[in-house]
């Protein structure tokens, strides 16, 4: 019983929040990002879900990326490097990022057009944008703290 009442009152001290954002603008993540940081002293985990289900082609934002990657890819390592500060002033920071894991191939032609601008279909936007959230999820997890950060990669071709 008092095993039980510890951890209820650690759960009331636990806090977390959900905060709306357009985050196909990288501008409106920096500012997310600065919001944040006026709040909080540190962030403990963040849980990155954005996405978009759309047939349509390339269609760019305002700031010149594709939608679809805007969400899936740019936006989710964009907003994890704005609060690097926050993560790393938590004791054991996580980084949780739910998208397509092992389930899209390797885009083939991200060393001749990485943005998909004169390659665009919806499976090379799928390809491009699992791809590369493989690959800098494993690289932030590197620099928040390898072992507390969370990129759940079902491929065993790594």
């Amino acid at each position: 019983q008092q095993q039980q009442q510890q951890q209820q009152q650690q759960q009331q001290q636990q806090q977390h929040e959900f905060v709306p954002c357009d985050a196909t603008l990288l501008s409106n993540l920096r500012a997310l990002a600065g919001e944040l940081g006026k709040r909080h002293q540190a962030v403990d985990a963040l849980v990155l879900c954005q996405g978009i289900a759309s047939m349509a082609g390339r269609t760019e934002t305002q700031e010149g990326i594709d939608q679809k990657l805007a969400l899936h890819y740019y936006g989710r390592l964009f907003l994890v490097q704005e609060l690097l500060p926050l993560l790393r002033a938590a004791r054991s920071p996580v980084v949780l990022s739910v998208f397509s894991a092992g389930v899209h191939s390797p885009y083939e032609g991200y060393r001749q057009d990485p943005e998909l601008k004169t390659n665009f279909t919806l499976q090379n936007a799928a390809n491009a944008a699992g791809f590369y959230n493989d690959i800098s999820m494993d690289v932030l997890a590197r620099l928040v703290n390898s072992n507390n950060n969370n990129h759940n990669n079902n491929n065993n071709n790594n």
